[in-house]
This record gives C-alpha cells, sequence and structure tokens, in this order.
C-alpha cells in the first residue's frame, strides 16, 4: 500500500505512496511530515512531490533542500532517504509472499459465496445489461443484504454479514440514500453498515487511500458503480485493454471482495437474451470470476427482470432468474417470478388473429391471463399470446383491471357540435 520512515526521536516521517514502475523509473508521491520546533509547514508537511526512488541524484538534490527548510536543526537528510529508497527497491522486487498450498481441506461449498449465487466470496463479479434494467438498484440490493445481514432479494441470499461500501461514478449520495431507505421500508427492516464515496478519478488513483479506508472500516464488500467511469478515458493508460487491467490491479490492491456494475453495446441490446457481453474489451469478461447479464421482462405489473448467468470460473452456469419489482415512491419491494422471454414480434397477420382473438375473449367481461393463454392453446404459442397482451396494454386496446385480469378498454364518447350552436364542454 506504500512505505512509511518514522524516526521518534526527530518526529519525523518519510512516506511513499502511489508507487509506479515506467521506463525503468520507480517513482511514487513522496511526504515529508514533521514536529520539528521553529520549522516552516503546512499544517505539518515539510514537502511533498514525485520521487524517484531509483536515481541516486534525486536523493540528494532533495536533500539538500531539506537542509535549507531546516537551517536550525542538524539533519541528516540524505541518510534517511537512503535508509528509505533501500527498503522500498528491495521490497518491490522481492514482491509478494509465496505460499504452498493444496495442503489445506476443501473449503466448504456453504463458504464459496458472499451473495449467492451472484457474487464470489474474495472475486470480483460483474452485473451488466443495458440501461434502465435496474442494474444499480439490484448492486445496491445485493450490497445492503451483505450489510443488514438478511436476505432481501428472495432466493439471493448473504452469506457474509459486514460493512460495505459503494463507490459511485454514476449519481448522487442523496439518490442512494432514499433508494436504501425504499428497500428498507418495502421489506421492513433498518439499514445499517452501508458507507458512500462521490468517485470523479479512475478507481486505480484512489486504490492506495480506498484500501486505508476498507481496513479502517473491516469493509467486506465494495460496489464499483460503474465500470467505464471507475476505469477512466482510454487515453490516459494507452488503450481499453489496459484501462480495465489497471481497474482490476486497484480491485486486487483494495484486497476484498467487488461487485461491479457494467453496460452494453446497442448491439448487444438487441441480442438473444442471456448472450450479451460487457461493452468494450473482452478483458472485463476475463478478468471477473462470475457475471450475470440483467435484462427487462415483459410485465404489466411493475418492473420485471431476468438475471441470465454468463460466466462462472469456479461454480457450473445457473438456470435463469425471474424477478419482479414494486417501486413505489416511498417502498421498493422484491418479490420472485417466471421467467419470462420477450418473443419476437408475430407477422402482421397472425398479430391481428391473435388480437381478434384476444378481443373476443373479453367480450363478456373480465378474464385472467392465464386462462387467455390456456384457452388460446390451441391456436398460438404462450410467448405469443402473453406478449401480444402485453403490446396490447401498451396500445390501451386492452386494460389490466386487476392483478393479472384484463378487460377490454372503453373509449370515450364523442359529441358533435350541434348546428348554430357554439362548442361546448361536451362537444368535440
Amino acid at each position: 500500500m506504500g512505505y512509511r520512515c518514522w524516526n521518534e526521536k526527530i518526529q519525523t516521517e518519510l512516506r511513499l505512496t502511489h508507487i509506479k514502475r515506467s521506463r525503468g523509473d520507480l517513482t511514487g508521491e513522496l511526504s515529508v511530515k514533521t514536529n520539528l520546533a521553529d520549522v516552516k509547514t503546512h499544517k505539518g508537511v515539510l514537502h511533498v512531490a514525485r520521487f524517484n526512488v531509483l536515481s541516486s541524484s534525486s536523493r540528494s538534490s532533495l536533500a539538500k533542500m531539506l537542509e535549507k527548510r531546516t537551517p536550525t536543526h542538524d539533519m541528516d537528510w540524505f541518510d534517511g532517504l537512503e535508509a528509505l529508497c533501500q527498503n522500498v527497491i528491495i521490497s518491490e522486487t522481492k514482491g509478494e509472499t509465496i505460499t504452498e498450498v493444496g495442503l489445506a481441506p476443501p473449503t466448504p461449498a456453504s463458504m464459496h459465496y458472499m451473495v449467492e449465487p451472484l457474487i464470489l466470496k474474495g472475486r470480483p463479479a460483474m452485473i451488466f445489461g443495458p440501461g434502465g434494467v435496474g442494474k444499480s438498484l439490484l448492486g445496491l440490493t445485493c450490497a445492503l443484504s451483505v450489510a443488514a445481514g438478511r436476505e432481501i432479494i428472495p432466493g439471493i441470499k448473504p452469506a457474509v454479514k459486514g460493512p460495505v461500501l459503494y463507490l459511485d461514478w454514476e449519481t448522487t449520495a442523496e439518490v442512494i440514500n432514499d433508494r436504501i431507505q425504499a428497500i428498507a421500508a418495502g421489506h421492513d427492516f433498518k439499514p445499517s453498515g452501508m458507507f458512500y464515496r462521490r468517485c470523479v478519478r479512475p478507481l486505480a488513483d484512489d486504490a492506495e487511500e480506498l484500501s486505508a479506508v476498507v481496513a479502517e472500516k473491516k469493509i467486506v464488500l465494495v460496489v464499483v458503480d460503474s465500470a467505464a467511469y471507475a476505469m477512466g478515458s482510454q487515453g490516459e493508460y494507452g488503450d481499453a485493454n489496459e484501462s480495465v487491467l489497471r481497474l482490476h490491479e486497484a480491485i486486487r490492491l483494495i484486497g476484498v471482495t467487488s461487485l461491479i456494475i457494467d453496460h452494453v453495446n446497442k448491439t448487444d441490446q438487441r441480442a438473444k437474451p442471456g448472450q450479451a457481453t460487457p461493452y468494450g474489451s473482452a478483458y472485463k469478461t476475463n478478468a471477473v470470476r462470475i457475471s450475470w447479464e440483467v435484462r427487462k421482462a415483459p410485465s404489466v405489473d411493475g418492473l420485471a427482470i431476468n438475471l441470465y448467468h454468463a460466466k462462472s470460473n469456479d461454480t457450473a452456469l445457473l438456470a435463469p432468474i425471474g424477478l419482479a419489482l414494486d417501486w413505489g415512491h416511498d417502498a421498493i419491494t422484491f418479490r420472485q417470478s417466471s421467467v419470462i422471454e420477450e418473443e419476437p414480434e408475430p407477422s402482421i397477420g397472425q398479430e391481428s388473429r391473435v388480437k381478434a382473438a384476444i378481443l373476443e375473449l373479453l367480450t363478456d367481461g373480465e378474464m385472467d391471463l392465464n386462462v387467455i393463454v390456456s384457452t388460446l392453446s390451441g391456436s398460438f404459442t404462450e410467448k405469443t399470446v402473453r406478449g401480444t397482451v402485453y403490446r396490447m396494454v401498451a396500445e390501451r386496446t386492452i386494460v389490466n383491471a386487476a392483478r393479472g385480469r384484463y378487460r377490454r378498454s372503453v373509449e370515450p364518447v364523442k359529441l358533435r357540435s350541434l348546428p348554430g350552436k357554439e362548442e361546448g364542454m361536451f362537444d368535440a
């Protein structure tokens, strides 16, 4: 996460962070803080700048500059810088610790997930889909499940309880707060353990500071909303692949389970459900260990979505999951639903025949959708009938009289103006 050199006797700290290798240089942001008396500092900071650890001339020039800034003290600044640089170079050359694996017993199946079956513990997960399908709301609800330690979405339960950090590049703290309150109201619990940060820079630029926050607050899950903004611009890192790699390098540096929310391109929005991929580089798919595609499902009762298991490195692919949301002003409630997919629109001739058959069935009053489907099953497929019903509701040919029961629309009566009279309020 960085390196710190502290001298108790002279109450001075050298700290090197944001370390990068580039073209043979090893650089970082070096800050010098001191509590020495009679030294001019800015809130205790004597010096802060980019510093090349591998350059002897950089150490010499900085030591001379620090001597000039502390004229009343006999300080060997070069020796302090030398000690810091040597330890950094040795540590960076050594790399990460090597351990022997394969001796411990297998991890129980119940401990593979953080939120079953969407998020694997200790690994990056992704949910992606077109705009407006509820990806962020789904991710937020999964995070809230972990923070509250309770199953909010039926069938999607957390295996871990702990604080969650929501990193947001897309909206505001007020919006996230209101959604949390609505979800809590819809499922009757008091929220806690959710931490929020509004983000403007690529995640890689903030990874070291965020890792400290994660350690301090004992965060167990980080939500990244969304990938495109968290990656930063392609020009900043050379190309799309490099920006994806930088994003996942930052996630590994932060060191806890992560959930990334992402989009799809326009072509994949029209693809068959379950066959889309995240927008941009193929590394997005390769880098995560598990991913789910979110698609809007046909519904006339609020928002319905289908989840399609797109990838898993450590488990078998699972069957699609259907969810329905009752989204009101003050409460949001999740419930289980069947997986219903849009069927391609029938030909004009078939569409007319299906509509005519449905209108004929509704001549005498209301009818349940399942009854409509079963009655017409001998002539048309279930998906064709259901899809036509939903389109007829959108066209206002029929209306949903109650949950799952439909009737014909009643058109307003139009009255003609009387001869020689001005138009009145009932005239058209």
